[in-house]
């Protein structure tokens, strides 16, 4: 009897039409999975795990078939069993190592607890505790706070959070186990500072978060004076230091050691006017530069001033408090001012950078910025504000990078959160976007501009209703939406005469000159009024309004990439129009 063919032995066990049917179930649940994702919050590595488990379940259905597809008439072989185990064990290292990997760190915990790729010691330095019995003293304890990360993460062979995350601890304090876990950290240093009249006192301690034990502490009280506080700063270093076994490079050593000022008032002057900065209001900004100048007026080389003094009146302008040109030319010299005087100094090569960007000065910024990393590559908002123009120069993968860093570094800010969002936004992934927006507004609800980058992420994807829910929200929160977000909703859901008033109530309130013309363009190419858009767009230009820096990404300008007049304002701007493959909006 002449032997069967393989193709005759598929045929008499059925292989084909298992495997068809395998495939057909196994596209519903992918889809199902895909579908409910977002609503029921199915993370990224189980989809990978399921995904994993229906690619194996299927060469698992192919054996099966080949020995009981001609109606089960086979035995149960060795062979059988041992093919099924071996897939199953390989299956079982593949959800291991892909299904299991590294998903985006969440919104209130960090990636993991401390054991991230970075084999560094982890730290967080928790808010100290201020025992000053004037309130009007508040300033010290913060300013030893920020002076102590700062002094820490000069340390490159330490990691150190940002100042950001931290002050979520500064009310309300969990156990410490609970806050390294929460900031994906293994060492926390905790304390008490406190000032009254010429003297000062602080206390800290060195904890493993793992088993809450203490490892290291030390106490001072000292004159308030410029060069005790540096000696204060050192000791904590070189005890942190040597406690979790690190070395202090020598060239570091020598800045922890630097003086930035032997003037008592002038530093007195610089902690209160950071303190005051810190506020993020616009009384206590105009204040906290009248306080940085007389800093500077009192000490003309204490570099950290300039610096602060930089920082304080950009804020002005961001927070369109004061108009650009009021207060870039000031913050420019002092940023200069800053970095004459300390090359070294991280904090003003990042301001700088940032000043860079407003002017733009691209090259100048991505420089600025990278100096302010290889002096600091623990400084989170210099990766952040990288990331940010590394999408306007389309370097994607580049500012996906830098993003993900700066939330390692300060995983509970939520304005560094936001950055993933905008890389998504910029990139076109509308949905990973939303993802990451509800990510953001569930634990930070009061963060105004996460609704906002939530809102648009929805604008792109097409989902308009629950863009004007976030919109909403957001003007809940702010008591008044004083974006154009909800022009451009209307605008797309072909409400022109709705957009157009959102638009003249938005230009009435705060007049043509300080709103956002960029985003008043938007709504016009929505509308098909393009002759608008450019009108504002080239004022925006005449302004050197930075906001511009993002159209070469945004989908909303997607209608008119080819118009000889945005290719040419492009040009003139020096950035690229990047290419993407589709386009959400409707």
């Amino acid at each position: 009897m002449t032997n069967p063919t393989l193709l005759q032995r598929l045929k008499e066990r059925k292989l084909v039409q298992w495997a068809l049917a395998y495939l057909a179930g196994a596209f519903v649940v992918f889809q199902a999975v895909e579908v409910m994702a977002e609503p029921w919050g199915i993370s990224p590595s189980l989809q990978r795990a399921v995904h994993i488990v229906l690619l194996f379940g299927l060469l698992v259905t192919l054996v099966l078939a080949w020995y009981h597809g001609e109606k089960g008439r086979q035995r149960v072989s060795g062979p059988e069993l041992l093919m099924v185990a071996a897939l199953l064990v390989v299956a079982g290292v593949a959800l291991s190592t892909l299904g299991g990997g590294e998903e985006a760190p969440g919104p209130v915990e960090a990636t993991a607890s401390g054991e991230t790729e970075d084999a560094r010691p982890s730290l967080a330095v928790l808010p100290l505790d201020n025992n000053s019995p004037d309130p009007q003293d508040a300033f010290f304890a913060n300013q030893v706070h920020a002076d102590i990360i700062s002094a820490l993460s000069k340390i490159s062979s330490l990691s150190v959070k940002g100042r950001s995350s931290v002050d979520q601890f500064r009310e309300e304090r969990p156990p410490i186990r609970e806050i390294a876990t929460r900031l994906g950290v293994h060492f926390l240093l905790e304390g008490t500072a406190q000032i009254a009249g010429s003297l000062v006192r602080v206390s800290v301690q060195l904890i493993d978060g793992s088993i809450d034990e203490v490892l290291w502490d030390k106490d001072w009280q000292v004159e308030y004076l410029p060069a005790e506080a540096i000696r204060i700063q050192v000791e904590i270093a070189e005890g942190v230091a040597s406690e979790l076994s690190v070395v202090i490079a020598p060239e570091e050593q020598t800045r922890l050691a630097s003086v930035a000022t032997e003037d008592p008032e002038a530093l007195r002057l610089y902690q209160v006017g950071r303190y005051l900065w810190n506020q993020r209001t616009e009384p206590e900004t105009h204040e906290a530069i009248r306080l940085l100048q007389e800093a500077v007026t009192r000490d003309p080389m204490f570099a950290e001033a300039h610096a602060a003094l930089a920082d304080a009146l950009l804020m002005l302008a961001n927070y369109s408090w004061a108009l650009p040109d009021e207060v870039y030319p000031e913050a420019i010299a002092a940023a200069e001012r800053a970095l004459e005087l300390n090359p070294t100094l991280a904090a003003a090569q990042a301001t700088r950078g940032f000043v860079s960007l407003i002017a733009w000065d691209w090259e100048g910024a991505e420089e600025y910025w990278r100096r302010a990393l290889a002096l600091d590559p623990d400084h989170a908002y210099a990766r952040y504000w990288y990331s940010v123009l590394l999408q306007s120069l389309g370097r994607m993968d580049e500012a996906l990078e830098q993003a993900t860093l700066a939330i390692e570094l300060d995983p509970l800010a939520p304005q560094i959160r936001s950055g993933l969002i905008t890389h998504y936004n910029a990139s076109w992934q509308f949905d990973r976007a939303i993802a990451e927006g509800l990510r953001l507004v569930r634990s930070y609800p009061d963060f105004e501009n996460g609704w906002s980058y939530l809102a648009s992420a929805y604008t792109g994807a097409g989902r308009f209703e629950e863009a004007l829910d976030a919109l909403e929200r957001k003007e809940e929160i702010e008591g008044d939406n004083s974006g154009f977000g909800l022009a451009e909703v209307l605008a797309h859901q072909g409400d022109r005469n709705g957009a157009l008033e959102e638009v003249a109530r938005i230009r009435e309130r705060w007049g043509l000159d300080r709103i956002n013309l960029k985003w008043a363009a938007e709504v016009y190419v929505i509308l098909g009024d393009y002759d608008e858009a450019f009108r504002l767009l080239h004022r925006a230009r005449d302004m050197r309004s930075a906001s511009l820096r993002t159209i070469g990404w945004e989908f909303n300008f997607h209608p008119v990439r080819s118009d000889p007049r945005f290719i040419a304002l492009m040009e003139e701007l020096k950035l690229p129009i990047v290419e993407h493959q589709e386009v959400k909006v409707r």
